[in-house]
C-alpha cells in the first residue's frame, strides 16, 4: 500500500488553493462567496425537508442547489475536475420527471437524492478556493495545522495504549492481610500503596507477563505498613518461568527494616519467554511481609 503525500502536503499548505483563489478579481470573489454560502444553506434545508417528512420539496431544492453552483461555475469559468460525473447525474434528473407531491416520490428519486447532495456538496468545496482572499486562505490553513496536531495527538495517544495493552501484567498473590492491600498494589506505581501478608506467614507474588518476553532484572521497593511500621520483607526468592518450567532462581534478602525503603535490583541475566515471575517472602521484619512496589525489566 503506498501512502501519498500530496494530498497531505496540499491540505497543510494549501498551495493549489491559494492559485485558484488569484483566478478572478474580487468582485466576482465577492459574488462567488455568496453563492456558495448560499447553495451549502440550500443543501442544509433539503436535508432537513428530505428527513422531515417533506421529501418532494427537499429533493426540489437539492436539484436547484445542483444547478445554481453549476451556473456558478461556468459563468466564471471554473472547470470543475468530476465533470463526466456532473453531467451523468444531469442527464438522470432530466430524464425523472421531478416529484409535484411527496407521494411521487420514488426509489429513484431517493437514490438520485443521495447523489445530488454529495454531488452538490463536492461542487460546492470546489468553488470555494476561487471565492477565498488572503485572510480566508490564512484562516483554512490554521484550521487544518490544528485539526492534524489533534489528530496526530489522538493517534499517539492510541498508539501508547495499543503498545501498553500489548504488554500486561496480571498479578496474583497467595494471600493478602487486608482487601486494601491486595496485589495489584505493587504494579500501581503509587509507592504509598503496599501488598501485604497476613501476620507471621510467608506466602508468594505472582507477575504474569503477556505477551512472553525477555527478563533481565526486577527491581522491588520493600514495604514498611505506612503509619505503622511494622511489616516488611526480609528472605525472599525470585523465580522465573519460561513455557511453564523454572528457568532461573536467585535467594536475595532485604538486609534490614526502614521505614524510607528504597529500590532494590536484583540481575537476573537474560531469560527468554518469561511468562511469570514469582516472588516468595521466605521470612519477614516484625509482624510479617510485603512488597510496596514490584518492575520487571
Amino acid at each position: 500500500m503506498r501512502f501519498e503525500l500530496a494530498p497531505l502536503r496540499e491540505y497543510l499548505l494549501l498551495r493549489e488553493h491559494e492559485a485558484r483563489s488569484r483566478v478572478l478579481p474580487t468582485a466576482k470573489k465577492i459574488e462567488l462567496e455568496a453563492q456558495v454560502v448560499e447553495q451549502r444553506e440550500v443543501r442544509r434545508a433539503a436535508n432537513v425537508l428530505w428527513a422531515g417528512g417533506s421529501p418532494a420539496q427537499g429533493y426540489r431544492l437539492a436539484v436547484e442547489a445542483l444547478r445554481a453552483a453549476l451556473a456558478a461555475a461556468e459563468r466564471d469559468g471554473i472547470v470543475l475536475e468530476n465533470a463526466d460525473e456532473i453531467a451523468s447525474l444531469k442527464s438522470r434528473i432530466d430524464a425523472l420527471p421531478g416529484p409535484k407531491l411527496d407521494r411521487d416520490i420514488s426509489v429513484q428519486h431517493a437514490q438520485l437524492f443521495e447523489r445530488l447532495c454529495g454531488v452538490g456538496a463536492r461542487v460546492g468545496r470546489a468553488l470555494e478556493p476561487y471565492a477565498d482572499d488572503a485572510p480566508a486562505i490564512a484562516r483554512r490553513r490554521r484550521a487544518h495545522w490544528l485539526r492534524a496536531a489533534i489528530v496526530s495527538v489522538l493517534l499517539v495517544a492510541f498508539l501508547v495504549l495499543f503498545v501498553k495493552g500489548q504488554f500486561r501484567t496480571k498479578v496474583s498473590a497467595s494471600a493478602f492481610y487486608a482487601p486494601k492491600y491486595e496485589a495489584e498494589n505493587v504494579t500501581d506505581g503509587q509507592p504509598n500503596s503496599e501488598w501485604l501478608l497476613p501476620n507471621t506467614t510467608g506466602g508468594w507474588l505472582d507477575v504474569q507477563l503477556s505477551p512472553r518476553r525477555t527478563v533481565h532484572a526486577v527491581r522491588l521497593l520493600n514495604a514498611h505498613n505506612i503509619g505503622h511500621e511494622d511489616r516488611a520483607t526480609h528472605e525472599y526468592r525470585i523465580e522465573v518461568y519460561s513455557h511453564g518450567s523454572l528457568v532461573k532462581s536467585v535467594d536475595a534478602e532485604f538486609p534490614e527494616f526502614s521505614s524510607t525503603p528504597q529500590w532494590v535490583t536484583v540481575d537476573l541475566g537474560e531469560n527468554r519467554g518469561v511468562e511469570r515471575v514469582r516472588i516468595v517472602v521466605k521470612s519477614w521484619f516484625l509482624n510479617g511481609g510485603g512488597l510496596s512496589e514490584v518492575r520487571v525489566d
